[in-house]
């Protein structure tokens, strides 16, 4: 059956590759239309009719109706979104915060996602990654066997519980299609483990538990000690004797060059290494050709 899936999700991403060569070749009309698209979606909300979006027909309308903001400029509109108000930045409630270290005043800001947020960019940016990849590793095998994503966690705002508030790794998993989460090593509250401790023995033992391992996403500098915990535990010399079947490493959030030797000393042998640029903010780019440097980016997904 899993067999049968894998084929299925290979052949849709065969079809998904003429997205990424429109992404390529026509990269202005396409951010052209995305603006158009959120100004049409935004313009009967309150930021949308304080700014006249309806009137808003081209880069440079856009740029003489809004004013150049930093975030304390819209931390206003967010909290009162926070709090449960509706169509403020965007059209009806957001549920989701995505929690991000900035360089403001304040210690963190918080970002709203709403589901258009987690459909056309984060849900989008990753199908686009499952599309490079599997048109650069021949035979990829993702969505027949297990893949450990390692995240962060989230929790209820104090002030109005019905809101979530956490790492856009917890919230992209909170909101993870239907058809990956068989795949996915981690189930449940495995996944938003707080105390870092515990968290690498749980993942540990999970790893430990799953030979079929395929790949893995995360940061580097979090992923290198769960996986030095298993090697320690297990008393391997690297990962492919844990797991044999394994094909990628999906990594982001730090420059990867000061750690790919290490990764080479963990995964000695015919192991894809791709890089991605997702943060808080969006899901930006994807390395496209695993043998070169650089990442396209997706210049069409919201």
């Amino acid at each position: 059956m899993r067999r049968l899936v894998n084929g299925l999700v290979a052949n849709f991403l065969r079809a998904r590759r003429k997205r990424i060569d429109r992404i390529r070749y026509d990269g202005r009309r396409l951010q052209e239309n995305v603006l158009q698209q959120l100004l049409t979606k935004a313009k009967y909300t309150f930021f949308g009719q304080a700014h006249d979006y309806a009137d808003v027909r081209t880069l440079a309308d856009f740029q003489s109706h809004v004013p150049l903001n930093d975030y304390n400029g819209i931390k206003s509109y967010i909290q009162r979104m926070m709090m449960g108000e509706a169509s403020v930045l965007w059209p009806g409630k957001v549920r989701y915060f995505a929690k991000s270290s900035g360089t403001t005043e304040d210690r963190s800001k918080f970002l709203p996602v709403s589901r258009e947020n987690i459909l056309a960019t984060q849900i989008r940016g990753s199908w686009d990654t499952m599309t490079t990849f599997y048109d650069q590793v021949p035979g990829s095998q993702l969505f027949r066997h297990k893949s450990m994503l390692v995240g962060g966690t989230y929790e209820h705002y104090a002030p109005h519980p019905n809101t979530i508030i956490g790492d856009i790794s917890a919230i992209m998993n909170l909101s993870m299609p239907p058809i990956g989460q068989p795949f996915a090593a981690l189930q449940g509250e495995d996944f938003f483990i707080k105390d870092w401790e515990e968290k690498i023995e749980v993942l540990a033992d999970i790893g430990l538990n799953t030979p079929n391992m395929v790949m893995m996403a995360g940061v580097p500098t979090w992923s290198i000690a769960i996986l030095n915990r298993m090697l320690e535990r297990s008393g391997k010399a690297h990962m492919l004797e844990l797991w044999p079947q394994f094909q990628g490493f999906i990594h982001g959030g730090v420059n990867f060059s000061p750690y790919r030797k290490v990764f080479h000393q963990l995964f000695p042998d015919g192991v894809a290494f791709q890089e991605i640029y997702n943060s808080t903010e969006g899901y930006f780019a994807v390395q496209d050709q695993l043998d070169q440097a650089g990442m396209l980016l997706l210049l069409d997904n919201g």
